[in-house]
Formats: C-alpha cells, sequence, structure tokens
C-alpha cells in the first residue's frame, strides 16, 4: 500500500512539475528572462538584505558574473542597489516594483495549467479530492 502511495506521488509530482516547469519556460521565453535571471529574483525576493556576495554565493557563481548579472537586473528595471548602513562598500538588493510583479506574473503563467485541469473534474470528483488536498498540503508544510 505504501508502495502503490509513493508511487502514485512521484507520478503526480513529476507530471504536476513538468506542466509547470514548461509553463515558466514558456512565459520567461516569451518576456526574454534567463534561468539565471528568474533565480536571481527569487533569492532577492525571499531573502532580506542580499549582496552581490549574498547572490553569487546562492548562485554557484563568481562575484564579478554576479555583478554583472545584478547591473543587467538594475538595468531591466526588475531590482535596486541600496545602501547599506553598516558597510557604505556593500548595496542590498531589493525588487522593484515592476520585479515583484514580474515574478507575480511569472507564478500566475506557470500555473496557469490548474484551472483547466479543475473545470475537468465533476462536482462528485471535487469533494472526493478536496479534503485529499488538504491533507497533503499540511504534511508538505510540515516537511
Amino acid at each position: 500500500m505504501a508502495q502503490e502511495i509513493s508511487d502514485l506521488m512521484f507520478e503526480w509530482a513529476d507530471k504536476a512539475m513538468r506542466r509547470s516547469m514548461r509553463k515558466m519556460f514558456e512565459y520567461n521565453q516569451a518576456h526574454g528572462y534567463s534561468f539565471t535571471v528568474v533565480n536571481s529574483l527569487r533569492v532577492i525576493s525571499k531573502e532580506k538584505e542580499v549582496t552581490n556576495n549574498d547572490l553569487s554565493r546562492r548562485l554557484g557563481v563568481s562575484m564579478p558574473a554576479a555583478s554583472q548579472l545584478v547591473d543587467r537586473l538594475v538595468e531591466m528595471g526588475l531590482v535596486e542597489r541600496e545602501d547599506n548602513p553598516a558597510d557604505r562598500r556593500s548595496k542590498y538588493l531589493t525588487l522593484t516594483a515592476q520585479g515583484r510583479q514580474t515574478l507575480d506574473d511569472m507564478d500566475k503563467a506557470t500555473h496557469s495549467w490548474i484551472p483547466t485541469l479543475v473545470s475537468m473534474l465533476s462536482e462528485e470528483e471535487i469533494k472526493i479530492i478536496k479534503p485529499s488536498l488538504r491533507l497533503i498540503v499540511s504534511k508538505i508544510n510540515q516537511l
């Protein structure tokens, strides 16, 4: 029984992730965003007081590469630099309103297939699935 559930969960996770990744790739391609740009925006959005050095470490790129990337993100209007009061040589990176909107739009595009899936379900199927999904989400939040 446990193996059967594991197999189903692997299959579900694989299919959902592939569909979401394809939608995200399509969005990024349509808007000219590279994987590195997207990862950078995610890092900057999730952490407080991110510097070029932090970004370099998190992305696994050299400091010069991170600096060039940040320059490009600033030029694109997605990121801004703010003074670090503790160290004038260092700048904090924050998302601009456009950067936040870009991530929001990307998330919506990434999950745009879900309403189509839901529309394929009957009311009875939704009643059956809903409690299970709530339980799964609850357990995922405990990981």
